[in-house]
Protein backbone atom coordinates (compact mmCIF):
# COMPACT_ATOMS: atom_id res chain seq x y z
CA UNK A 1 0.00 0.00 0.00
CA UNK A 2 1.21 3.41 -0.87
CA UNK A 3 0.77 6.22 1.36
CA UNK A 4 2.02 10.03 1.99
CA UNK A 5 4.45 11.10 4.45
CA UNK A 6 3.83 15.21 5.61
CA UNK A 7 6.69 17.54 7.74
CA UNK A 8 5.66 21.04 8.30
CA UNK A 9 8.27 23.49 8.83
CA UNK A 10 8.87 27.38 9.44
CA UNK A 11 11.33 30.22 8.71
CA UNK A 12 10.90 33.89 8.89
CA UNK A 13 12.98 35.66 5.87
CA UNK A 14 12.78 39.30 4.00
CA UNK A 15 12.62 39.66 0.25
CA UNK A 16 11.56 41.90 -2.34
CA UNK A 17 9.91 41.27 -5.74
CA UNK A 18 12.53 42.81 -8.41
CA UNK A 19 9.96 42.35 -11.17
CA UNK A 20 6.52 43.42 -10.13
CA UNK A 21 4.91 46.57 -11.90
CA UNK A 22 6.16 50.25 -10.60
CA UNK A 23 4.70 51.22 -7.14
CA UNK A 24 3.64 47.61 -6.26
CA UNK A 25 3.87 46.98 -2.67
CA UNK A 26 6.05 43.62 -3.18
CA UNK A 27 8.60 45.88 -4.76
CA UNK A 28 9.77 46.90 -0.97
CA UNK A 29 11.69 44.92 1.00
CA UNK A 30 8.97 43.08 3.75
CA UNK A 31 9.21 39.88 5.92
CA UNK A 32 6.94 36.58 5.88
CA UNK A 33 6.57 33.79 8.58
CA UNK A 34 6.98 31.38 5.78
CA UNK A 35 5.61 27.56 6.18
CA UNK A 36 6.84 25.14 4.54
CA UNK A 37 5.78 20.97 4.12
CA UNK A 38 7.55 18.52 2.51
CA UNK A 39 5.71 15.51 1.15
CA UNK A 40 6.76 12.17 0.33
CA UNK A 41 4.96 9.43 -1.18
CA UNK A 42 5.45 5.41 -1.97
CA UNK A 43 4.80 2.00 -0.44
CA UNK A 44 5.58 1.09 2.90
CA UNK A 45 8.61 -0.89 3.80
CA UNK A 46 7.49 -4.44 5.31
CA UNK A 47 10.90 -4.92 7.10
CA UNK A 48 10.81 -0.91 9.31
CA UNK A 49 6.66 -0.85 8.66
CA UNK A 50 7.56 2.78 7.55
CA UNK A 51 8.44 4.36 4.44
CA UNK A 52 10.90 6.98 5.22
CA UNK A 53 12.54 8.12 8.61
CA UNK A 54 11.06 11.49 9.33
CA UNK A 55 14.99 12.49 10.14
CA UNK A 56 15.68 11.85 6.74
CA UNK A 57 13.37 14.88 5.98
CA UNK A 58 14.54 16.75 8.66
CA UNK A 59 18.05 16.59 7.86
CA UNK A 60 17.37 17.29 3.93
CA UNK A 61 15.45 20.44 5.53
CA UNK A 62 18.00 21.86 7.67
CA UNK A 63 20.33 22.98 4.97
CA UNK A 64 17.63 25.36 3.77
CA UNK A 65 16.80 26.39 6.82
CA UNK A 66 20.00 27.64 7.64
CA UNK A 67 20.08 29.24 4.45
CA UNK A 68 16.54 31.06 4.88
CA UNK A 69 16.09 31.71 8.57
CA UNK A 70 16.42 35.80 9.30
CA UNK A 71 18.23 36.21 5.73
CA UNK A 72 17.22 38.66 2.45
CA UNK A 73 15.58 35.61 0.39
CA UNK A 74 17.01 37.98 -2.67
CA UNK A 75 20.52 37.29 -1.91
CA UNK A 76 20.27 33.80 -2.05
CA UNK A 77 21.87 32.64 -5.59
CA UNK A 78 18.91 31.22 -7.75
CA UNK A 79 16.25 33.24 -5.53
CA UNK A 80 16.69 36.95 -6.65
CA UNK A 81 13.61 37.24 -7.78
CA UNK A 82 12.12 35.09 -5.14
CA UNK A 83 8.15 34.66 -5.74
CA UNK A 84 6.42 32.28 -3.66
CA UNK A 85 6.52 29.77 -7.07
CA UNK A 86 10.39 29.76 -7.17
CA UNK A 87 10.85 29.29 -3.87
CA UNK A 88 8.82 25.95 -3.95
CA UNK A 89 10.87 25.09 -7.13
CA UNK A 90 14.15 26.08 -5.46
CA UNK A 91 13.00 23.61 -2.48
CA UNK A 92 12.11 21.07 -4.33
CA UNK A 93 15.39 20.87 -6.78
CA UNK A 94 17.40 21.32 -3.71
CA UNK A 95 15.36 17.80 -1.79
CA UNK A 96 14.72 15.75 -4.47
CA UNK A 97 18.15 14.30 -5.39
CA UNK A 98 18.42 13.40 -2.09
CA UNK A 99 14.89 12.11 -1.30
CA UNK A 100 13.89 10.48 -4.68
CA UNK A 101 10.39 9.88 -3.22
CA UNK A 102 9.66 13.47 -2.95
CA UNK A 103 5.80 13.82 -3.92
CA UNK A 104 5.18 17.86 -3.45
CA UNK A 105 6.27 20.95 -1.64
CA UNK A 106 3.82 23.41 -0.70
CA UNK A 107 5.33 27.12 0.39
CA UNK A 108 3.17 29.10 2.68
CA UNK A 109 3.72 33.13 2.07
CA UNK A 110 0.72 33.97 4.52
CA UNK A 111 -2.00 32.28 6.14
CA UNK A 112 -4.44 32.04 2.93
CA UNK A 113 -1.67 32.25 0.65
CA UNK A 114 0.23 29.03 -0.87
CA UNK A 115 2.56 27.35 -3.62
CA UNK A 116 2.53 23.38 -4.91
CA UNK A 117 4.76 22.25 -6.61
CA UNK A 118 3.39 18.53 -7.05
CA UNK A 119 2.83 16.13 -10.17
CA UNK A 120 1.75 13.17 -10.49
CA UNK A 121 3.94 10.27 -9.71
CA UNK A 122 4.24 9.08 -13.01
CA UNK A 123 5.20 12.36 -14.00
CA UNK A 124 8.14 12.25 -11.90
CA UNK A 125 11.87 9.87 -13.31
CA UNK A 126 14.06 9.63 -10.30
CA UNK A 127 16.76 12.01 -9.32
CA UNK A 128 19.62 11.92 -11.94
CA UNK A 129 22.90 10.88 -10.92
CA UNK A 130 26.13 12.92 -9.81
CA UNK A 131 27.26 13.40 -13.57
CA UNK A 132 24.75 12.98 -15.86
CA UNK A 133 22.48 15.85 -17.24
CA UNK A 134 18.59 15.43 -18.26
CA UNK A 135 17.21 16.18 -21.41
CA UNK A 136 13.26 16.22 -22.42
CA UNK A 137 12.02 15.91 -26.00
CA UNK A 138 8.07 16.64 -26.31
CA UNK A 139 5.99 17.69 -29.27
CA UNK A 140 4.17 20.55 -27.82
CA UNK A 141 1.04 20.11 -30.17
CA UNK A 142 1.05 23.79 -30.48
CA UNK A 143 -1.95 25.75 -29.68
CA UNK A 144 -4.29 22.20 -30.57
CA UNK A 145 -7.34 21.36 -27.49
CA UNK A 146 -6.85 23.04 -24.47
CA UNK A 147 -3.72 24.39 -24.98
CA UNK A 148 -3.82 27.18 -22.15
CA UNK A 149 -4.56 24.22 -19.61
CA UNK A 150 -2.21 21.97 -21.48
CA UNK A 151 0.83 24.80 -21.34
CA UNK A 152 -0.32 25.49 -17.48
CA UNK A 153 0.22 21.65 -17.00
CA UNK A 154 3.63 21.76 -18.54
CA UNK A 155 4.70 24.39 -16.86
CA UNK A 156 3.74 23.28 -13.27
CA UNK A 157 5.64 19.58 -14.07
CA UNK A 158 8.72 20.82 -15.43
CA UNK A 159 9.66 22.18 -11.88
CA UNK A 160 9.71 18.46 -11.04
CA UNK A 161 10.78 16.83 -13.96
CA UNK A 162 13.81 19.48 -13.90
CA UNK A 163 15.25 18.67 -17.11
CA UNK A 164 18.41 20.64 -18.39
CA UNK A 165 18.04 20.55 -22.16
CA UNK A 166 14.25 20.48 -23.85
CA UNK A 167 13.79 20.03 -27.33
CA UNK A 168 10.66 21.20 -28.67
CA UNK A 169 8.68 20.29 -31.84
CA UNK A 170 5.43 22.38 -32.91
CA UNK A 171 5.58 25.50 -30.81
CA UNK A 172 3.58 27.86 -32.29
CA UNK A 173 3.73 32.08 -31.85
CA UNK A 174 0.67 34.27 -32.75
CA UNK A 175 1.26 37.95 -32.22
CA UNK A 176 -1.62 39.02 -29.66
CA UNK A 177 -3.44 35.63 -29.32
CA UNK A 178 -0.34 32.81 -28.47
CA UNK A 179 2.56 33.95 -27.19
CA UNK A 180 5.90 31.99 -28.22
CA UNK A 181 5.39 28.87 -26.17
CA UNK A 182 8.76 27.97 -25.63
CA UNK A 183 9.74 31.57 -24.51
CA UNK A 184 6.59 30.93 -21.89
CA UNK A 185 8.87 28.04 -20.51
CA UNK A 186 11.89 29.84 -20.50
CA UNK A 187 10.58 33.09 -18.73
CA UNK A 188 9.11 31.04 -16.28
CA UNK A 189 12.09 28.63 -15.25
CA UNK A 190 14.42 31.49 -15.44
CA UNK A 191 15.80 29.61 -18.85
CA UNK A 192 17.26 30.17 -21.51
CA UNK A 193 16.17 29.04 -25.22
CA UNK A 194 16.24 29.95 -29.19
CA UNK A 195 13.02 28.97 -31.45
CA UNK A 196 13.26 29.12 -35.40
CA UNK A 197 9.93 29.20 -37.36
CA UNK A 198 9.32 26.33 -40.04
CA UNK A 199 5.53 26.78 -41.21
CA UNK A 200 3.86 29.96 -41.41
CA UNK A 201 0.42 28.99 -39.20
CA UNK A 202 -2.66 31.50 -38.12
CA UNK A 203 -1.32 34.38 -38.69
CA UNK A 204 1.81 33.27 -36.31
CA UNK A 205 4.53 30.56 -36.81
CA UNK A 206 4.95 27.25 -36.17
CA UNK A 207 8.64 25.79 -35.31
CA UNK A 208 11.43 24.31 -33.34
CA UNK A 209 12.66 25.23 -30.12
CA UNK A 210 15.77 24.23 -27.88
CA UNK A 211 15.55 25.73 -24.01
CA UNK A 212 17.77 25.13 -21.58
CA UNK A 213 19.34 26.27 -18.25
CA UNK A 214 22.30 26.78 -19.10
CA UNK A 215 23.34 29.76 -21.38
CA UNK A 216 23.11 28.86 -25.38
CA UNK A 217 26.00 29.79 -27.61
CA UNK A 218 26.11 29.43 -31.62
CA UNK A 219 22.37 27.94 -33.34
CA UNK A 220 21.64 28.05 -36.65
CA UNK A 221 18.65 26.23 -38.17
CA UNK A 222 18.42 24.34 -41.77
CA UNK A 223 15.49 22.96 -43.95
CA UNK A 224 15.51 18.85 -44.12
CA UNK A 225 14.81 17.41 -47.98
CA UNK A 226 11.10 17.68 -48.48
CA UNK A 227 10.21 20.69 -46.70
CA UNK A 228 7.70 22.69 -48.51
CA UNK A 229 5.86 26.55 -47.93
CA UNK A 230 3.08 24.48 -46.48
CA UNK A 231 4.79 22.01 -44.19
CA UNK A 232 7.72 23.47 -43.40
CA UNK A 233 10.41 20.48 -41.80
CA UNK A 234 14.11 22.04 -40.27
CA UNK A 235 16.60 20.61 -38.12
CA UNK A 236 17.20 23.48 -35.05
CA UNK A 237 21.20 23.20 -33.42
CA UNK A 238 22.39 24.90 -30.77
CA UNK A 239 25.13 24.81 -29.08
CA UNK A 240 24.59 24.68 -24.93
CA UNK A 241 27.50 26.03 -22.46
CA UNK A 242 27.49 24.15 -19.82
CA UNK A 243 29.87 25.13 -17.21
CA UNK A 244 32.41 22.38 -16.44
CA UNK A 245 31.24 21.18 -13.76
CA UNK A 246 28.24 19.92 -15.26
CA UNK A 247 29.49 18.45 -18.67
CA UNK A 248 33.62 18.55 -19.72
CA UNK A 249 32.77 20.87 -22.51
CA UNK A 250 29.94 22.52 -24.37
CA UNK A 251 28.08 20.26 -26.67
CA UNK A 252 25.56 20.67 -29.48
CA UNK A 253 21.90 19.49 -29.59
CA UNK A 254 19.66 19.14 -32.27
CA UNK A 255 15.81 19.17 -32.66
CA UNK A 256 14.09 18.31 -35.73
CA UNK A 257 10.42 16.91 -36.30
CA UNK A 258 10.46 14.58 -39.63
CA UNK A 259 7.53 13.87 -42.06
CA UNK A 260 4.43 12.57 -40.39
CA UNK A 261 2.43 10.40 -43.42
CA UNK A 262 3.05 6.72 -42.73
CA UNK A 263 3.66 6.09 -46.28
CA UNK A 264 6.34 9.04 -46.04
CA UNK A 265 9.05 6.85 -45.19
CA UNK A 266 11.60 7.28 -48.13
CA UNK A 267 11.61 10.79 -47.70
CA UNK A 268 12.04 10.47 -44.13
CA UNK A 269 15.46 8.39 -44.94
CA UNK A 270 16.45 11.55 -47.06
CA UNK A 271 15.52 13.44 -43.61
CA UNK A 272 18.06 10.95 -41.44
CA UNK A 273 20.76 11.29 -43.41
CA UNK A 274 20.87 15.23 -43.80
CA UNK A 275 20.24 15.40 -40.26
CA UNK A 276 23.62 13.23 -39.56
CA UNK A 277 25.28 15.30 -42.01
CA UNK A 278 24.35 18.47 -39.35
CA UNK A 279 25.68 16.03 -36.19
CA UNK A 280 28.65 15.58 -38.31
CA UNK A 281 29.45 19.40 -39.17
CA UNK A 282 29.23 20.35 -35.61
CA UNK A 283 31.16 17.10 -34.36
CA UNK A 284 33.68 18.07 -31.41
CA UNK A 285 35.00 16.31 -28.31
CA UNK A 286 31.72 15.89 -26.88
CA UNK A 287 28.30 14.23 -26.99
CA UNK A 288 25.83 15.20 -29.39
CA UNK A 289 21.95 14.71 -28.67
CA UNK A 290 19.34 14.20 -31.77
CA UNK A 291 15.98 14.78 -30.04
CA UNK A 292 12.50 15.01 -31.97
CA UNK A 293 8.88 13.88 -33.38
CA UNK A 294 10.76 11.44 -35.88
CA UNK A 295 7.21 10.42 -37.03
CA UNK A 296 8.49 6.81 -37.34
CA UNK A 297 8.36 3.36 -35.41
CA UNK A 298 11.78 1.29 -34.41
CA UNK A 299 11.48 -1.31 -37.10
CA UNK A 300 11.09 1.37 -39.42
CA UNK A 301 14.29 1.68 -41.82
CA UNK A 302 15.00 5.21 -40.71
CA UNK A 303 15.20 4.53 -37.00
CA UNK A 304 17.23 1.32 -37.85
CA UNK A 305 19.61 3.21 -39.76
CA UNK A 306 19.91 5.76 -36.69
CA UNK A 307 20.68 3.06 -34.33
CA UNK A 308 23.01 1.18 -37.32
CA UNK A 309 20.77 -1.89 -37.94
CA UNK A 310 20.43 -1.10 -41.69
CA UNK A 311 22.74 1.15 -44.47
CA UNK A 312 21.08 3.98 -46.43
CA UNK A 313 22.72 5.82 -49.74
CA UNK A 314 25.84 3.62 -48.84
CA UNK A 315 26.48 4.92 -45.14
CA UNK A 316 25.89 3.52 -41.88
CA UNK A 317 25.61 5.40 -38.35
CA UNK A 318 25.44 3.86 -34.86
CA UNK A 319 23.74 6.63 -32.25
CA UNK A 320 22.13 5.49 -29.35
CA UNK A 321 18.40 5.47 -29.19
CA UNK A 322 18.40 6.31 -25.57
CA UNK A 323 14.90 4.94 -24.62
CA UNK A 324 15.68 1.45 -25.74
CA UNK A 325 19.69 1.27 -24.30
CA UNK A 326 18.20 2.54 -20.86
CA UNK A 327 15.21 -0.14 -21.32
CA UNK A 328 16.94 -3.07 -22.90
CA UNK A 329 13.78 -3.56 -24.93
CA UNK A 330 13.42 -5.10 -28.70
CA UNK A 331 13.34 -2.09 -31.34
CA UNK A 332 10.20 -4.18 -32.63
CA UNK A 333 7.36 -1.84 -33.05
CA UNK A 334 4.74 -4.12 -31.33
CA UNK A 335 5.24 -3.88 -28.25
CA UNK A 336 3.54 -1.20 -25.93
CA UNK A 337 6.40 -0.33 -23.85
CA UNK A 338 7.58 3.17 -25.04
CA UNK A 339 4.38 4.45 -27.02
CA UNK A 340 4.40 7.78 -26.91
CA UNK A 341 1.35 8.27 -29.71
CA UNK A 342 -1.49 6.38 -27.69
CA UNK A 343 -4.67 5.38 -27.72
CA UNK A 344 -5.00 5.91 -24.04
CA UNK A 345 -4.84 9.68 -24.52
CA UNK A 346 -8.28 11.20 -26.25
CA UNK A 347 -5.98 13.71 -27.77
CA UNK A 348 -4.78 11.46 -30.51
CA UNK A 349 -8.19 10.81 -31.88
CA UNK A 350 -8.19 14.98 -33.25
CA UNK A 351 -5.99 12.71 -36.33
CA UNK A 352 -7.87 9.09 -36.57
CA UNK A 353 -6.40 8.48 -39.39
CA UNK A 354 -3.37 7.51 -38.30
CA UNK A 355 -2.79 4.55 -36.61
CA UNK A 356 -2.24 4.93 -32.65
CA UNK A 357 -0.25 3.03 -30.11
CA UNK A 358 3.10 3.27 -31.75
CA UNK A 359 6.75 5.00 -30.29
CA UNK A 360 7.19 8.43 -32.43
CA UNK A 361 9.56 10.57 -30.11
CA UNK A 362 13.11 9.68 -29.44
CA UNK A 363 16.17 10.97 -27.87
CA UNK A 364 19.33 9.87 -29.69
CA UNK A 365 22.71 10.30 -28.44
CA UNK A 366 26.36 9.72 -29.99
CA UNK A 367 28.26 6.92 -29.32
CA UNK A 368 29.57 6.02 -25.63
CA UNK A 369 33.12 7.37 -25.05
CA UNK A 370 35.59 5.39 -23.16
CA UNK A 371 35.61 7.64 -20.45
CA UNK A 372 31.78 7.29 -20.03
CA UNK A 373 30.80 10.46 -21.14
CA UNK A 374 27.71 9.42 -23.45
CA UNK A 375 26.56 6.93 -20.84
CA UNK A 376 22.32 6.51 -21.10
CA UNK A 377 21.67 6.22 -17.12
CA UNK A 378 18.11 6.30 -17.56
CA UNK A 379 15.01 7.10 -19.82
CA UNK A 380 11.60 7.33 -19.11
CA UNK A 381 8.31 7.99 -20.46
CA UNK A 382 6.70 10.90 -19.22
CA UNK A 383 3.48 13.52 -19.20
CA UNK A 384 1.86 9.98 -19.91
CA UNK A 385 -1.62 10.19 -17.90
CA UNK A 386 -3.42 13.66 -17.80
CA UNK A 387 -3.13 16.38 -15.04
CA UNK A 388 -5.38 18.44 -12.97
CA UNK A 389 -5.19 22.39 -14.37
CA UNK A 390 -5.94 25.18 -11.91
CA UNK A 391 -9.36 25.40 -13.45
CA UNK A 392 -9.89 21.77 -12.73
CA UNK A 393 -9.80 20.72 -16.17
CA UNK A 394 -8.29 17.29 -16.51
CA UNK A 395 -5.79 17.49 -19.60
CA UNK A 396 -2.72 15.90 -20.77
CA UNK A 397 0.47 18.05 -21.81
CA UNK A 398 0.32 17.01 -25.49
CA UNK A 399 -1.33 14.73 -27.95
CA UNK A 400 2.55 13.36 -27.93
CA UNK A 401 4.36 11.35 -24.63
CA UNK A 402 7.92 13.01 -23.71
CA UNK A 403 10.66 11.37 -23.49
CA UNK A 404 13.35 11.87 -21.27
CA UNK A 405 16.98 10.72 -20.83
CA UNK A 406 19.71 11.32 -17.80
CA UNK A 407 23.17 10.55 -19.85
CA UNK A 408 26.50 10.88 -18.56
CA UNK A 409 28.66 14.05 -19.70
CA UNK A 410 31.28 14.28 -17.12
CA UNK A 411 34.75 12.16 -18.09
CA UNK A 412 35.85 9.98 -15.86
CA UNK A 413 39.30 7.65 -16.37
CA UNK A 414 39.27 5.21 -18.73
CA UNK A 415 39.39 1.89 -17.66
CA UNK A 416 42.18 -0.65 -18.24
CA UNK A 417 41.72 -2.89 -21.28
CA UNK A 418 43.05 -6.35 -21.37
Amino acid sequence: MDVELTKEYRFEAAHRLPHVPEGHKCARVHGHSYKVEISVAGPIDPATGWLIDFGVIDDAWTELFLRFDHHNLNDVPGLENSTCENIAIYIWQAIRPRIAALSAVTVWETYDSKCEVHVPRRMIPPAKAPGALRFLTLNLWGENGPWQGRLELLLDSLAALAPDVIGLQEVRETPGRVPNQAAEIARRHGWNYVFSPSTAWGGGHEGLAIVSRFPIGAHEAQPLPHSTETEGRIILSARVDAPGDVASAPFWVHTTHLAFREAEGRKREDQVLFIDKVVAAHANDNVQFVMGDFNAVPDSDEIRWMTGMTTLDGRRVAYQDAWARASSAASGGGNLAGVTWASVNPYVGFMYWLRADRRLDYIFVTPVRRDRRATVQGAWIVFDEPGETSAGERVFVSDHFGVVADVQMIAEPPHATP
